[in-house]
């Protein structure tokens, strides 16, 4: 827990500084990476939390990063199941008409 306090504080620290600076970009940079590193550390402590998983040995790491990359696989197949349901659907009504008389 201790750990997971001195990360928070140090993510805490370096965005601070990143809206310091005065360049637009660089904000913007600096927001999408730490927007990354958040999700990524986030679903990494998620995902390893619900299992019981030892990192004192090479097979039980290799079982840990298995273990998270096919979570991620998991959630960008279920992104793109739904993204190209929601793309397949009639938005729009051909029956429609513009009662404004504006065109």
């Amino acid at each position: 827990m201790v750990n997971f306090l001195i990360v928070i504080i140090f993510v805490v620290v370096v965005v601070f500084f990143a809206f310091k600076m005065n360049n637009l970009r660089t904000k913007t940079a600096y927001i999408f990476i730490f927007l990354g590193a958040s999700f990524l550390l986030l679903t990494i402590y998620l995902v390893l939390s619900g299992s019981a998983i030892n990192f004192s040995t090479i097979g039980n790491v290799s079982s840990a990063v298995k273990t998270y990359v096919s979570w991620i696989g998991n959630a960008g197949s279920n992104i793109v199941k739904v993204s190209s349901y929601a793309f397949n659907q009639e938005w729009k009504s051909d029956d429609i008409v513009n009662k404004t008389g504006l065109g």
